[in-house]
């Protein structure tokens, strides 16, 4: 690496403590993992929800399906319809995860969401299972597709993941914001995996980059938003990245 690739190199990446290999006690938690997207599924749909994925499962899902890396939670929205009485619907999730081997601690930072926390200081934190799920209106959330993640053994599930150029335009404009490695607004750094997921989105067969673009500069409110996508580009080839 030249001296002056440094400048665009996020500091934080030496510092990267998160492991990115799937070990046989990473496999078990994303095994786990897919149980309870399952469980989520199994809920949601009879009840007139839809669960939709983004973060790293979402990834692994636009990608073939079949985990690669250690996944630190699971990051979803539950999307109900607008006219539908949302009270009770975190306790009646809760409820039913109670049944899964995982202690979980439950926690509400938001009134529409719920974080629940593997109970196990043995572990450390990256290690635990972890859930993040949000609840959205059909009216502001519509965009999502089917695709499918295999667990460990060869099980298929079908799930739903965010829409890949929503997706991808959100990754792209946090590593933009990210130019110095740290976003102090929100107190988030990038690590080896982000870099290695958006590089693997990027080259999916469902990457359609004139519409990822497209869906950026809606978000970035700009005619074109064509200088994010060159600077993560540029910045991807400064990374040594896995193959997978």
């Amino acid at each position: 690496m030249k001296k002056d690739d440094k400048q665009i190199l996020p500091n934080t990446l030496e510092y990267d403590t998160r492991s990115t290999t799937m070990t046989p006690e990473f496999i078990q938690k994303s095994d786990k993992d897919i149980e309870t997207i399952t469980t989520l599924n199994s809920y949601a749909k009879p009840n007139g929800y839809t669960v939709i994925l983004y973060g790293g499962y979402a990834t692994e899902a636009y990608c073939g399906g079949k985990v690669v890396r250690p996944h630190g939670d699971i990051d979803c929205y539950l999307v109900c319809p607008a006219n539908k009485e949302k009270d009770g619907i975190f306790n009646q999730i809760e409820n039913i995860l109670k049944k899964e081997d995982t202690k979980w601690i439950a926690s509400r930072p938001r009134l529409d969401k719920l974080e629940l926390r593997e109970d196990n200081e043995d572990k450390p934190f990256f290690d635990r299972r972890r859930i993040e799920l949000t609840i959205h209106s059909d009216k502001d959330y519509d965009k999502y597709q089917s695709k499918y993640l295999v667990d460990s053994k060869g099980n298929s599930i079908s799930v739903n993941v965010i829409d890949m150029s929503i997706f991808v335009a959100g990754k792209v404009h946090k590593f933009y914001l990210l130019k110095d490695g740290v976003d102090t607004t929100k107190d988030r750094t990038s690590g080896r995996s982000d870099y290695e997921d958006l590089n693997r989105l990027l080259n999916s067969s469902d990457f359609d980059e004139n519409k990822m673009i497209s869906e950026l500069s809606r978000i970035v409110e700009v005619k074109d938003a064509t200088e994010e996508m060159l600077y993560v580009r540029e910045l991807l080839k400064k990374v040594e990245l896995q193959t997978y």
